[in-house]
């Protein structure tokens, strides 16, 4: 799960006070902007161009996205409290979306003849159901939509989780991974290259903070502590390396600082926001990184 949240950003930058129309025209806001890591949703990339939808991502106040292994990509937008659910709701079914009951079901991409339309019902997503008493909209890139998760399959259920998620306390951009994928593997990677991850051990999940402009976390959590502590020294001298996918030392890219508290080892991370998440995006971040899962054989 990926979450951004543009409320502590607004509010350091002195922007928490303008009307989505205002951050619209505001030059130092754009110029700003490329360097936040609360835009993960892909709504942003459009900001300046959804004239006749009558809103745009200025509008939200947070979003996330979320997938359970190969299953369908899951868009939550959370809208601020002035922003008219039934505008939004309109401006999908002037787009071409159509109603099906309490959903909207999205046009084929192929049958959109403006690419820009095209790319922003990609990014909303292909079935949109709206929660108007939460100001949510829920999106999904497969024909089918599930209902909103309740507390009982809740990640916070897992103990892993929450002892990754504990140590943020606000963040502009979370991202928490759990489970058989929780760890990375880089991209195009070859047989040489996965065996310099052989000596870093697996977790059970992390979570990815970008705390401000100059500073993140990232918390990896192991079965017990000895595996914790076993894995400590060997990661320390991971971060010391070359990357595995532009082989320039991890050092020139953040400066990390690493300490371990029960069964979990927690990163400091010294780098600009858009450093941390392109190191996410390219599945080269040596903190979210371990050995493969051993194959196994059964009859």
């Amino acid at each position: 799960m990926q979450f951004g949240d543009s409320t502590p950003w607004l509010k350091e930058h002195g922007f928490a006070k303008k009307r989505p129309a205002e951050l619209l025209k505001d030059e130092k806001f754009f110029r700003q902007l490329p360097n936040a890591a609360f835009p993960e949703s892909d709504l942003w990339n459009f900001s300046r161009v959804m004239k006749d939808w009558g809103w745009s991502a200025a509008d939200i106040a947070w979003s996330a996205t979320a997938a359970a292994g190969r299953g369908p990509l899951l868009h939550y937008v959370r809208f601020r409290d002035s922003t008219d659910i039934g505008v939004v709701k309109k401006s999908l079914i002037s787009h071409g979306y159509k109603e099906h009951g309490d959903k909207l079901v999205g046009p084929s991409l192929g049958s959109v003849a403006d690419p820009l339309t095209a790319q922003i019902v990609a990014s909303l997503g292909h079935t949109v159901r709206f929660y108007s008493d939460k100001h949510l909209m829920a999106g999904s890139t497969m024909d089918t939509l599930p209902e909103l998760p309740d507390a009982s399959k809740s990640l916070g259920a897992a103990a892993g989780i929450r002892a990754v998620v504990a140590p943020i306390t606000t963040a502009d951009y979370v991202r928490i991974s759990a489970g058989a994928d929780a760890c990375i593997m880089p991209l195009r990677a070859s047989a040489r290259t996965l065996k310099q991850l052989d000596s870093i051990d697996r977790f059970t999940a992390s979570a990815t903070a970008v705390v401000s402009d100059s500073k993140s976390t990232a918390t990896v959590a192991y079965s017990s502590s000895d595996a914790a502590a076993k894995d400590l020294p060997h990661r320390k001298a991971f971060v010391k390396g070359l990357s595995l996918r532009t082989r320039e030392p991890y050092n020139r890219l953040a400066r990390f600082t690493l300490k371990r508290r029960d069964s979990t080892i927690r990163y400091t991370i010294d780098a600009e926001p858009r450093v941390v998440t392109q190191m996410l995006q390219n599945q080269d971040a040596p903190w979210a990184m371990c050995k493969q899962p051993k194959k196994t054989s059964s009859n």
